[in-house]
């Protein structure tokens, strides 16, 4: 997976049609890594084969503090711009995988947690 970062003032609207930047930084303050490339690759790829239904983001990036008030683990890929919490029943496990998600957590056999990481794929359960 590439590591290249997004601004948030480089935003394509055209290649990420249904996000917008606000969705990856609720409750982290600027100066938070961009979010990555590969990962808006994959979650586009996701809402796209959901059609018409939105994918909506419950956690993206995320500041050291705001990751330690929700419970997120040490190191986690959120801190650096390449992972994304969704809604528990939109995504299967499989889907994800299609999608080129390299982390992903999951639920039964819906995902709720997908990464673009760098190294071996990962797979945990909630």
């Amino acid at each position: 997976m590439s590591s290249e970062r997004l601004a948030r003032r480089a935003w394509s609207r055209r290649r990420w049609p249904h996000f917008r930047p606000h969705e990856f930084y609720r409750g982290s303050p600027e100066g938070q890594p961009g979010i990555s490339i590969a990962l808006l690759d994959v979650l586009e790829r996701l809402r796209v084969s959901a059609g018409e239904v939105p994918l909506p983001i419950l956690s993206g990036v995320r500041s050291a503090a705001h990751n330690s008030a929700v419970g997120g683990v040490e190191g986690s890929q959120h801190l650096l711009g390449t992972a994304a919490d969704i809604p528990y029943g939109m995504v299967t496990t499989e889907e994800a995988i299609m999608a080129g998600a390299v982390g992903i957590g999951s639920r039964g056999p819906y995902a709720v947690h997908v990464d673009v990481r760098e190294g071996p794929a990962a797979r945990w359960t909630y």
